[in-house]
């Protein structure tokens, strides 16, 4: 029983080395999906909370950059129902930043006249 042990950390030594070896070749590139389930609910693209899940994670360490996530998607990845809110720092503060979906659609008629339509969000 004590070999099994000593297997589990031998392999567990072996992963470590191994994300560490790909984190230091593909530096960003290298994302631990197993937390991006934690974000899901935010409903964002996959590789945008990959993106930002990593880059707090290499500033701030695992437990400290989890926590900085939370904070960065709740003030700057607003709910749809929490528009009072975002009236209300806009006025305190002026300006804010907030990530939001966009979407752009093409639609080309085929006679000869070309029809461009996009829908976006902004705020100034």
């Amino acid at each position: 029983m004590l070999d099994r042990e000593d297997n589990k950390d031998k392999s567990y030594d072996f992963k470590n080395e191994w994300e560490y070896k790909l984190k230091q070749h593909y530096k960003s590139a290298v994302v631990d999906k197993g937390l991006m389930l934690k974000f899901e609910s935010f409903k964002l693209p996959r590789f945008v909370s990959e993106y930002i899940v990593s880059t707090f994670i290499d500033q701030h360490g695992l437990k400290d950059g989890l926590v900085k996530v939370e904070e960065f998607l709740s003030k700057h990845y607003p709910k749809p129902n929490s528009t009072d809110l975002l009236h209300y720092r806009i006025q305190t503060e002026g300006s804010i930043s907030i990530i939001d979906n966009f979407k752009v659609s093409v639609h080309i008629e085929r006679h000869g006249n070309e029809r461009f339509t996009k829908s976006t969000f902004r705020l100034t």
